[in-house]
């Protein structure tokens, strides 16, 4: 029969602890290894990914940045646009006021005897004028010859008083 000699000395032998502490640490080992490999794996596709969304915000916000400045230099024509319509109304009621003193003119350059003008006053869409008459006669000659005149749109006789020691008072709006 044969036997089994161990010429090592025993502090060499493979112990059972040893073989364990060896299959334990290797385990460890085994899983750290795919730890890392699965987080190097996730860092590498966060980093990608993050590099893509930041380009696309780079991107993004040159976009935004020249459409912004189209939009500023817009803005700046409507501006300037609104400027010119502004003074171009305000051309143009002084024109309207023009028609408007030119009306009131003709009346008081066509007053008949007898009645005096007293005050005006004048604002963009309508005016006011105030005449003093001595008699009913020379009103009635005022109002035959606003009649016969087809410059005025729209004439109201706003007031007529009468004192029987100064005469008429009269207001018109002309329109």
């Amino acid at each position: 029969m044969a036997k089994k000699f161990n010429l090592l000395p025993k502090e060499s032998d493979n112990n059972e602890e040893i073989a364990l502490s060896l299959s334990i640490l290797n385990k460890i080992n085994l899983f750290s290894l795919s730890f890392i490999f699965i987080f190097l794996i996730i860092s590498a596709t966060l980093y990608y990914y993050l590099n893509q969304e930041s380009k696309n915000a780079i991107s993004q916000t040159s976009e935004l940045k020249q459409k912004i400045n189209e939009l500023q230099s817009a803005e700046q024509g409507l501006i300037l646009s609104k400027d010119r319509i502004a003074k171009i109304k305000l051309v143009l009621d002084n024109r309207a006021v023009e028609n408007i003193f030119e009306k009131q003119s003709t009346i008081v350059n066509n007053l008949p005897d007898g009645i005096t003008f007293r005050q005006t006053k004048i604002d963009l869409t309508t005016s006011t004028i105030e005449l003093d008459a001595t008699n009913s006669k020379s009103l009635l000659t005022l109002f035959s010859r606003l009649l016969d005149n087809t410059n005025y749109r729209e004439l109201i006789m706003n007031k007529l008083y009468f004192n029987p020691f100064l005469g008429y008072s009269i207001s018109l709006v002309i329109n």
